[in-house]
């Protein structure tokens, strides 16, 4: 009997198979458009950017367009929407508008950099519908990591989207011969209509004296903006959010003995009681100690509370979160949070104490209103602090995000130049120095106080350039403010 050969592999035995060809992505029509208006969006923002005057109105078109695509892109696609996706939309519209209300530069660039970040943490969160609780920290932290991805992995797709599969007839070349059989129709009626009228001539000739560079500039500019847009929107509108990204935020964190955050608790509680008792004189004595002016002080108060509260409330609150509750050392690492946030809070107050001195004597500015501002939101992460030192389950980082996102929304909302002119001009007005070159330097806001001022060189100055920044927003369009 002949013996039969074994039967050879396609391939050497000491290679790997062939890896099967990646398959091409599908695209819808709603995909195939989208590249178009993703364009068209990152026109807009060109527009509203490459201009001398600062945007307002602007800022609020591009927020509301961004927010508009990401609804027709993918809302029909929410099987369950996120509650605090949709309230950080809603907090990034909210903060464009106030651009139009409250013209202080110090919160312009701020709040410009806040509505692409809510906007984008918020359209991250809506994609993924329920798989996320925003209530837990890792949520916003995942978000925010996903939405940087997502910013790129999908570059190719407004391509891909445009080149037809194969087998099908493309409607590229179709429209590129349109374009070229309409130039010459399109000419010739430029002409007709510009001989009929002197105004849409007029129109034609500005546009033809447009520098080509310029536009090429813009046009580089708006597709660069486009494929980050497209590829964003993209990664949303397929799931790829909950492929991706939550299986780092269903990671259940690990539990730890408590002695180790107990004995570091205990540690800076004691070194506080120290700091507290020796200093009582320096925190509360109402004047600065020898040897350091009231700037010094005040400054020294205000850093040592950022660093202090902050450290604080992040050593409790992990330490509270990775800590095992069945034990008593969970009971002794309670007390010794209480006490250390009471400390925190004796020396909030002391800040805040100092603060005011230094703006009784020195005026307010712009920085020190935001301390100020600071020191409250501080005070309200310290009682949440309290409130889970308490009640362990008491969920307090959504207090702490909700909490910051209204706070910050009524500071973009409030007139803060308006109150700083008004205050020093109160000053002023009962025998305090005041500084007229610092008013000058505030916005259009200043306008009613600066007018309170006495009649003087210095008050005719500080409103020729109150009133030139009033008058540079006027006429152009994306720059309106109420």
């Amino acid at each position: 009997m002949d013996r039969i050969p074994p039967e050879q592999p396609p391939y050497a035995a000491s290679q790997y198979p062939p890896t099967p060809p990646k398959e091409r992505p599908v695209f819808s029509l709603r995909d195939r458009l989208m590249t178009a208006l993703a364009f068209l969006a990152g026109l807009l923002v060109i527009t509203v950017f490459w201009r001398d005057v600062v945007p307002r109105l602007g800022v609020l078109l591009i927020a509301a367009a961004t927010v508009g695509l990401f609804v027709w892109y993918f809302g029909e696609r929410v099987t369950q929407y996120n509650r605090a996706g949709l309230a950080l939309l809603c907090g990034g519209v909210l903060l464009a508008f106030s651009l139009m209300t409250n013209h202080s530069m110090a919160l312009y660039f701020l709040n410009l950099l806040a509505v692409y970040l809510l906007l984008g943490l918020g359209m991250f969160l809506v994609s993924a519908g329920g798989e996320m609780d925003a209530a837990r920290p890792r949520a916003l932290l995942t978000a925010f990591l996903g939405s940087v991805a997502s910013l790129f992995r999908n570059l190719d797709k407004p391509v891909l989207a445009l080149i037809p599969p194969k087998g099908k007839g493309g409607w590229i070349p179709k429209v590129f011969v349109g374009l070229l059989i309409s130039w010459p129709v399109a000419g010739v009626v430029l002409v007709l209509l510009s001989s009929a009228d002197a105004v849409f001539s007029g129109l034609i000739d500005s546009f033809l004296r447009l520098n080509p560079m310029r536009v090429i500039a813009r046009v580089v500019y708006a597709m660069v903006y486009a494929f980050l847009f497209y590829s964003f929107l993209y990664a949303a509108g397929h799931r790829r959010v909950k492929k991706d990204y939550v299986r780092l935020y269903e990671k259940t964190p690990p539990a730890f003995d408590g002695i180790v955050p107990l004995t570091l608790t205990l540690l800076l509680t004691l070194i506080y009681a120290v700091f507290v008792c020796i200093q009582l004189t320096y925190l509360f004595g109402g004047h600065p100690p020898a040897g350091l002016s009231y700037a010094e002080y005040a400054r020294r108060g205000f850093f040592e509370l950022f660093f202090i509260t902050g450290l604080n409330i992040a050593v409790l609150l992990l330490s509270l979160t990775l800590s095992r509750r069945d034990s008593r050392v969970y009971t002794a690492l309670r007390v010794t949070g209480g006490l250390m946030m009471g400390f925190t809070l004796v020396i909030l107050a002391s800040a805040v104490t100092r603060m005011l001195l230094y703006v009784s004597v020195y005026g307010l500015s712009g920085l020190r209103f935001l301390v100020l501002w600071g020191e409250c939101v501080l005070f309200l992460f310290i009682v949440f602090s309290l409130v889970k030192l308490f009640r362990p389950d008491f969920r307090s980082f959504r207090f702490f995000a909700g909490t910051a996102l209204v706070l910050y929304l009524a500071l973009s909302f409030c007139p803060m130049d308006a109150l700083i002119a008004g205050y020093n001009v109160n000053r002023f007005n009962a025998g305090e120095p005041v500084d007229c070159g610092y008013l000058a330097t505030l916005s259009q806001d200043a306008l009613p106080a600066a007018r309170r001022l006495p009649d003087s060189p210095e008050k005719e100055e500080v409103l020729r350039q109150l009133e030139r920044k009033r008058d540079e927003e006027r006429g152009d369009f994306f720059g309106f403010s109420f």
